[in-house]
């Protein structure tokens, strides 16, 4: 995204954890942006117990409520364990006999988001899902219209703008941590 420098009107936020940032920094001089314009914002700190709790209970469902303990412990310091973990329990997708090992949820976890993107992947190809995705993460929150669409398409190297509605429409099926909408 060589071009974003030059584009005023847009503004970058990206959420990554510690490790990465001074990469990143490198790569964003390196793409034009004048470091004057770069701030970091304070490390978020992880939730309190009573938090995570609180985030356990408001994703469980009412009748698996004999899980939060179990799921408090296997998503510790990852709250989108929690999360997905908590709408794979929901929806039977893990049952009471899975909820054992704290590693073998946190792996099921995982694994059910590789195979949720996999099978949009595979129907409109990785670059084109990544790319719509990155896209996303950069403009978002955005109205997903057919205005968007027919701007995107171009951009992501798609004839026509219906075929980009249809992949947000598969990824809205698939339960990914995805785009998310803009208010209409």
């Amino acid at each position: 995204f060589h071009e974003l420098p030059r584009r005023e009107a847009i503004k970058l936020v990206l959420a990554l954890r510690p490790g990465p940032i001074g990469q990143v920094m490198r790569e964003l001089l390196a793409a034009g942006f004048d470091s004057t314009e770069i701030t970091t914002a304070e490390p978020m700190k992880s939730l309190s117990s009573k938090e995570a709790m609180e985030l356990v209970d408001a994703a469980l469902k009412p009748a698996f409520r004999q899980h939060r303990h179990f799921l408090l412990r296997a998503s510790r310091d990852c709250p989108l364990i929690a999360v997905v973990g908590a709408e794979l329990i929901n929806t039977g997708a893990l049952t009471s006999g899975d909820l054992l090992d704290e590693a073998e949820l946190q792996r099921r976890v995982f694994e059910s988001l590789l195979d949720d993107a996999r099978a949009v992947r595979e129907k409109f190809g990785t670059a084109a899902t990544d790319d719509f995705l990155r896209l996303l993460a950069l403009l978002g929150p955005v109205k997903l219209d057919s205005t968007f669409f027919a701007k995107a398409s171009p951009f992501l190297g798609m004839q026509h703008a219906h075929h980009v509605s249809s992949l947000r429409d598969a990824l809205d099926f698939f339960p990914l941590p995805a785009p998310a909408k803009a208010p209409t």
